[in-house]
């Protein structure tokens, strides 16, 4: 069975945000309105290219992957058995 982790999204787009407001804001001193914009905009970039990326996959469409698997593996011990 192969295991799969569950990327929360909404968490790396938070942090992506976070550290693009602290490099514009703190280190760069570019105003906290122009830096609060990028960094949101980033974020949510970041955010949605992961949920691409990485693909969202519910519990029920693993359940129906395993679901088969076992499946499968039961026809094919019936059928040498």
């Amino acid at each position: 069975m192969k295991k799969y982790f569950k990327i929360h999204s909404y968490l790396v787009s938070v942090g992506v945000g976070f550290l693009n407001f602290y490099f514009l804001f703190y280190l760069w001193e570019i105003s906290w309105e122009i830096s609060f914009v990028i960094a949101f905009l980033l974020g949510h970039l970041a955010g949605n290219g992961l949920d691409i990326y990485a693909g969202k996959i519910s519990q029920a469409e693993l359940e129906a992957k395993e679901a088969k698997e076992i499946s499968k593996t039961i026809d094919s011990f019936e059928k040498n058995g």
